[in-house]
């Protein structure tokens, strides 16, 4: 369990706001384009690695809680850092696919994961994450924050929307971050 904590630390790629506090002036267009960079050269080069890696975790990540939480939260790191490769096409399905599965942290996971992409799984994954959790508020929260977040053209229109979205509750602690 501590290796597999010990790797999804160090193959996570830092957030920008933890770059931009080691950065003075701060450019966030030039951190985010090179943050980027660096996620994409480091995903191809590991790539053969990491879907060896992500096969292993798929087994036990099937166990019941608690066990299985570490191999759960590894599988997110490199869905997450194999969706910056080139010829991503297919961990987009697998993701996809992991959201219609039983795994409510998979399906966090995964949809976190495709926040990136700007594809078609993202927005399947997106309804598909929003039909099933619907009627749970705690993981709708993780929707709207997601929904937030999704680098767009149309940021603000989204953000408005969601504002006035029937199930946003504005009291609600975690719906506002």
């Amino acid at each position: 369990e501590q290796n597999i904590d010990f790797l999804s630390s160090i193959l996570t790629i830092p957030s920008l706001s933890e770059l931009e506090s080691y950065q003075s002036p701060i450019d966030p267009i030039s951190l985010y384009h090179a943050r980027n960079s660096f996620a994409n050269y480091f995903a191809n080069q590991l790539k053969d690695t990491l879907f060896e890696l992500l096969q292993k975790c798929y087994f036990n990540s099937k166990d019941n809680w608690p066990k299985g939480q570490g191999e759960r939260s590894l599988i997110e790191t490199i869905w997450t850092l194999l969706m910056y490769s080139n010829n991503n096409k297919n961990i987009r399905r697998e993701a996809l696919n992991s959201i219609k599965g039983d795994s409510m942290t998979l399906s966090k996971g995964a949809l976190n994961a495709l926040r990136i992409t700007n594809s078609e799984e993202l927005n399947q994954a997106s309804d598909e994450f929003y039909h099933r959790w619907q009627h749970n508020p705690v993981v709708l929260d993780t929707w709207f924050e997601l929904q937030s977040s999704i680098p767009r053209d149309d940021s603000i229109d989204v953000i408005k929307n969601l504002l006035t979205h029937e199930k946003f509750d504005p009291l609600a602690p975690n719906s506002i971050r």
